[in-house]
């Protein structure tokens, strides 16, 4: 199915929008079943169009966009931070693969679907970031574009537990137990480091792909088994995903990076900082972080090589993503050594890989050249 939808992506790109550089401009095709030449559709594209040549890939106001959804939303298009990643010099080709009627007939609501990716030389591989989905609504202006999460819960539940809301299909059931540790847990997150109580809204969904069907995101290549993809945060609009049916309402990796958001003082926060901290206070999945430096300790007395590059440079291990443990022990060792403003401290580093070694060396009161010996016999304490 990937291929076929990526050989639908044109060579030629289609000229629109005027804000754009046109040396960064995307390439946007469309699918064989797009006939503009019909009313709507082709104003439709038109918009769209538009909006895609008018950096979708940063914030700020458009005149595309549902007004009531700039409004509500600190940044009003849902996943533009997984959809566009690298774009578009990364991912130039962008094929808008159907306009139709969101239901059969009626001409007020239609669906835009989409594809970002494309197939390039020598080999034709297909490098694809996803299908996304979004709608346009026939306003007294004309057209506006908007996010799915409303319609596709649309009939949900809302139910309030201390500082969350609980957002959840009415064919399931809430666990209210665990939903009540992830509201205890988040209150207590933010007044360990000195942040005011944050009101998240938690979207329970029943499978990864519903999750990120929420956030009109119809496929991405991401792992699903074992929990792993199954949940994400977005922390700028205070909004938790979860589609693991074994996390359900207590992904509290993900409520952590909501909740220690404000920590952040750069769009450049290194990511074994994003990620560690969150590993740190929140665990991986289902897992605690004692629990995931026993696993850790395995795996390092059988890979000795293992070592702080390795999590800044190298592709993760099956199994075990050893850069969320390697994040989470550093921010234990500098909790242990400075507490609080010691673990603040990191979010000021840089992110090249000697900026982030020097700082933690740093934190944690270490030569930098010891750094990694210091950590890993921590690590292996765990596993007495």
């Amino acid at each position: 199915m990937v291929t076929t939808l990526a050989v639908l992506v044109l060579a030629t790109a289609l000229q629109g929008g005027d804000r754009t550089d046109p040396t960064s401009a995307p390439r946007i095709a469309l699918g064989f079943g797009v006939d503009t030449t019909t009313a709507p559709v082709g104003d439709i594209f038109r918009m769209w169009r538009a909006f895609l040549q008018d950096r979708p890939d940063s914030l700020h106001p458009s005149p595309y966009w549902s007004r009531a959804e700039q409004a509500q939303y600190r940044d009003y298009l849902l996943g533009r931070d997984y959809l566009f990643q690298g774009f578009p010099r990364q991912f130039p080709s962008v094929t808008v693969l159907t306009i139709t009627p969101a239901v059969p007939g009626a001409e007020s609501l239609y669906v835009i679907r989409t594809l970002v990716g494309g197939v390039y030389q020598p080999g034709d591989e297909v490098r694809l970031l996803g299908i996304f989905r979004v709608y346009a609504q026939r306003t007294t202006k004309g057209w506006a574009l908007s996010n799915a999460i409303s319609r596709v819960s649309a009939d949900w539940v809302r139910e309030p537990i201390g500082s969350i809301t609980f957002v959840y299909p009415p064919s399931r059931r809430l666990d209210r137990g665990r939903a009540r540790h992830s509201a205890r847990f988040a209150d207590s997150l933010a007044k360990a480091f000195g942040l005011p109580p944050k009101q998240l809204t938690y979207y329970v969904a029943d499978t990864p792909e519903g999750m990120f069907r929420l956030q009109g995101l119809d496929f991405v290549p991401e792992p699903s088994q074992s929990g792993v993809g199954a949940g994400r945060a977005d922390d700028v609009n205070g909004l938790v995903f979860s589609g693991s049916p074994v996390v359900q309402e207590g992904y509290r990796h993900e409520i952590a990076h909501v909740v220690l958001a404000p920590l952040r003082v750069s769009t450049r926060t290194p990511w074994l900082v994003v990620e560690g901290i969150a590993t740190w206070t929140g665990g991986l999945q289902d897992r605690s972080f004692p629990a995931l430096m026993r696993e850790f300790a395995f795996y390092l007395k059988n890979h000795w090589s293992y070592s702080l590059d390795s999590a800044l440079t190298g592709p993760p291990p099956a199994g075990l993503d050893t850069r969320y443990a390697t994040g989470a022990i550093l921010f234990q060792l500098a909790y242990e050594r400075g507490g609080i403003p010691a673990v603040r401290s990191l979010f000021r580093l840089h992110e090249t890989p000697s900026a982030i070694r020097l700082g933690f060396a740093k934190a944690l009161g270490v030569a930098p050249d010891a750094l990694d010996a210091f950590w890993r016999r921590k690590v292996l304490s765990y596993a007495r």
